[in-house]
């Protein structure tokens, strides 16, 4: 229980970090029942297999073999086609290839064979999901795994605003939405805004360990006393960044700093804009 309950918090302050817009309408109703109000989840993962106007998009492949072959769970017809250099990425008129249809099936043989064999990972069908949504949705963990060892996006939302680790979460996979998780947050840790702060911050810990007092005031937001020259010197300083935050005018960044015979000390630096680059702010320091 407390392994899925920290899924669930940690899920919300990914959402929280990722959102950029509203959903839409919301997926809950709530409806009456003999015994009171009921919330009811409404279409959570909706399957959107129609056009808006209302054509159905589940296709017959005509003319996509391979996309057959997966749908059908052929794998004489699928290796074979294969063999002959079938197209793997094409895909059907829901938008669907190869690897969509494996993912949502679970078969993993076939999705890895498609992965291998150059599929793409980000194409998204009619309803913006792509193979790592259907896979998620699916409850296919081992495709949800091959799919993030192979670079598929994990960041990625669908047209109903939900992410792949969501899907996962909803679904059981525990250890996968921890993979989910992890990956979206080391991916939106390198969003290139949090990579310019994070070389301010670096050159300026650069500057620390040298001892090089020019730099540091350099790196400081004007107006910052230059600091004494008795008091910076060379030393031997060692450094983790560990988290990055963007805020309109603003960063943070939180790390750790270890010096010979001290315990890690936590460190958190403020940054301010100016100029279309990064200053220091000042740095707060605890040991934990």
């Amino acid at each position: 229980m407390r392994s899925k309950i920290s899924v669930r918090v940690l899920i919300l302050l990914l959402l929280f970090a990722l959102y950029t817009c509203d959903r839409g309408a919301s997926t809950l109703q709530q409806t009456e029942s003999e015994s009171g109000p009921v919330t009811e989840l409404h279409d959570l993962f909706g399957s959107a297999e129609r056009s808006p106007e209302g054509r159905s998009l589940v296709s017959e492949a005509e003319g996509l073999p391979l996309v057959t072959a997966v749908r059908e769970g052929d794998a004489e017809a699928f290796q074979s086609l294969l063999a002959q250099g079938a197209p793997v990425s094409a895909a059907d008129p829901a938008g669907r290839s190869a690897l969509h249809w494996a993912a949502l099936s679970g078969r993993s043989d076939f999705a890895d064979a498609l992965i291998e064999s150059g599929a793409d990972l980000k194409g998204a069908d009619a309803a913006g999901r792509t193979p790592l949504h259907l896979a998620a949705r699916a409850g296919a963990g081992p495709v949800v795994r091959s799919l993030l060892n192979a670079g598929a996006a994990p960041d990625v939302r669908d047209a109903d605003g939900y992410l792949p680790v969501e899907l996962a979460s909803a679904h059981g996979l525990e250890s996968e939405a921890h993979a989910l998780l992890e990956a979206a947050m080391t991916r939106l840790q390198e969003e290139p805004g949090r990579n310019a702060v994070r070389a301010v911050v670096r050159r300026y810990l650069e500057a620390l360990k040298a001892g090089d007092a020019p730099t540091l005031q350099a790196l400081s937001v004007p107006g910052t006393p230059e600091p004494p020259t008795d008091l910076v010197e060379p030393m031997e300083l060692v450094y983790t960044l560990q988290q990055t935050d963007l805020f309109e005018e603003g960063a943070v960044v939180v790390g750790t700093v270890e010096l010979p015979d001290w315990l890690p000390v936590r460190f958190m630096m403020a940054l301010e804009r100016h100029g279309g680059t990064w200053r220091v702010l000042g740095t707060s320091l605890w040991i934990e």
